[in-house]
């Protein structure tokens, strides 16, 4: 299967762009944008989108772009419409999975200083902030007012 950002490259080529006109288009550096072509930057949806939009395509041709046919033929390209949508769809899945791992590990930031919160306001005589007073009280076993 051939990588978004080679798919970009090829394209790039084929329309006759240098790297600085695209920089340019999409609001980047021109280092910026040349690792997109490189493949040493993740390219969201939103991105893909942008850079289909200069091609003059839509995000799906891009990303389902046969580059072998696409150099061949000149400026007129070949799709593979049979696969664009699993191609597509399993692009979304990594980038939402890539984006879950990310939550989590936050998640789990956040409950390590809520722990650390609560251990240091317990061993003080500071009044702790209500959520953390209340979940200390219930751990305690006292019943919660109503």
């Amino acid at each position: 299967m051939v990588k978004i950002h080679e798919s970009i490259k090829k394209v790039r080529k084929n329309k006759g762009f240098v790297q600085q006109i695209m920089a340019d288009k999409l609001g980047l550096s021109l280092s910026a944008y040349s690792n997109i072509e490189s493949g040493k930057a993740d390219v969201n949806m939103t991105r893909i989108t942008e850079i289909a939009k200069i091609f003059e395509m839509t995000a799906v041709e891009l990303i389902t772009l046969n580059t072998n046919q696409a150099m061949s033929a000149g400026s007129e390209f070949k799709f593979d419409t049979d696969g664009a949508m699993k191609q597509l769809y399993e692009h979304i899945v990594e980038q939402n999975k890539t984006y879950i791992e990310t939550l989590r590990v936050s998640i789990n930031d956040l409950r390590e200083k809520a722990e650390l919160y609560k251990e240091l306001y317990e061993g003080t005589k500071l009044k702790a902030p209500k959520e953390i007073a209340i979940t200390a009280k219930r751990k305690a076993g006292r019943p919660k007012k109503v």
